[in-house]
């Protein structure tokens, strides 16, 4: 059961489909360029002590400790930013948001993530067809097992696409509990899921605006 009360006290107040555009957008624009400062800066040089340590074995010292962490760090940017490239080239037209961006902003303004079939709310006729017509695949091939004849699976189509959308405007089943969200009246965020987080096609706002802030190929 949902805590009305809890989850009304809890949120700030709503915002308009630009702020929690930008709001990704600028979140992600900081994320990776941090991500690629760091991974340009590349490691420090290895001193001969901190060589000789490694090699006698005292890792836990902390020449080596520090080395072994930016060596990490460098690893984890540098996923960040193959990310990023990754899916610039294999959805030249989408701004990928990665997960922990798209899931702080959701949680922030009230916005549940889920599969379009989940989605009650209006969907504008633009937008309807921005979908449609994005150029990518969104429908996937998935096995499903018969569990009277479980030697025997089949192949169904299922879509790809995800929204982020008002928890009132999403069907919730009975065996299901929504925590740390809010229920308020906000704007959608329809999306491709993807390996690492989302790639974002359309937000729509209020009464089905375009605000055409969220575009990828200037932002």
């Amino acid at each position: 059961m949902f805590n009305l009360k809890k989850i009304t006290a809890a949120f700030s107040g709503p915002a308009s489909a630009e702020t929690i555009q930008r709001e990704l957008l600028d979140s992600t624009d900081a994320i990776i360029a941090e991500a690629r400062a760091i991974v340009e800066k590349g490691l420090p040089e290895l001193s001969d002590k901190a060589r000789k340590l490694e090699r006698l074995g005292f890792t836990a010292t902390k020449e080596v400790v520090d080395r072994r962490l930016a060596a990490s760090m460098k690893a984890e940017k540098q996923a960040v930013v193959s990310l990023h490239e990754k899916y610039a080239l294999e959805y030249p037209g989408l701004k990928f948001i990665d997960e922990k961006t798209m899931d702080a902003v959701c949680k922030k303004h009230g916005l549940l993530i889920g599969s379009v079939d989940r989605y009650k709310g209006d969907v504008p006729d633009w937008a309807l067809d921005r979908i449609d017509k994005c150029g990518v695949n969104l429908l996937e091939y998935r096995v499903y097992w018969d569990a009277l004849a479980f030697h025997h699976g089949a192949v169904r189509e299922a879509s790809r696409l995800c929204i982020a959308a008002p928890i009132a405007d999403m069907h919730i089943k009975s065996n299901e509990r929504i925590v740390g969200n809010k229920i308020v009246a906000l704007d959608p965020i329809v999306s491709i899921r993807v390996d690492g987080g989302y790639c974002v096609i359309v937000v729509w706002g209020e009464e089905g605006k375009d605000t055409r802030v969220f575009n990828a190929q200037v932002n």
